[in-house]
This record gives C-alpha cells, sequence and structure tokens, in this order.
C-alpha cells in the first residue's frame, strides 16, 4: 500500500488548521479567577505573607509568614 505526499500534507493542514482553532478559542474564554494578578490591594504590600492585602483572596493555610 502506498501512501503519496498529498495525503499527509492535507492530513497535516488539517491537523494545524484544527489545534489553532482551539487555541483561538481558549484564548477567548471567561477568567474565573478574581484579581488574578493580585493588582488590586488594599494599601501597599510591605512584607512577604500579605496574601489578605489583595482583594478577593485568602491564605488556605491561616499560616502567615514572618521574617525574624
Amino acid at each position: 500500500m502506498k501512501y503519496n505526499f498529498k495525503s499527509y500534507a492535507l492530513a497535516f493542514a488539517f491537523i494545524v488548521c484544527g489545534m489553532t482553532t482551539l487555541q483561538i478559542n481558549a484564548q477567548q474564554s471567561e477568567n474565573f479567577v478574581e484579581n488574578g494578578s493580585f493588582e488590586q490591594t488594599d494599601g501597599k504590600i510591605k512584607k512577604l505573607g500579605a496574601i489578605e492585602s489583595a482583594l478577593g483572596w485568602i491564605s488556605p493555610t491561616g499560616y502567615s509568614f514572618r521574617i525574624s
């Protein structure tokens, strides 16, 4: 059974077009993370472990990091 170059090229083009379409659709989806870039804060961040200062974020463990 012989395979020709045209069938491989067509399959490759189909795969590339499909992947490009999926990538474009994924980039246009809604962002479900509130303040995901940590740009909105309550005042200035002056120390490590001040995750509560970012609006919409809490420490999952309740642990606060302190530097002695």
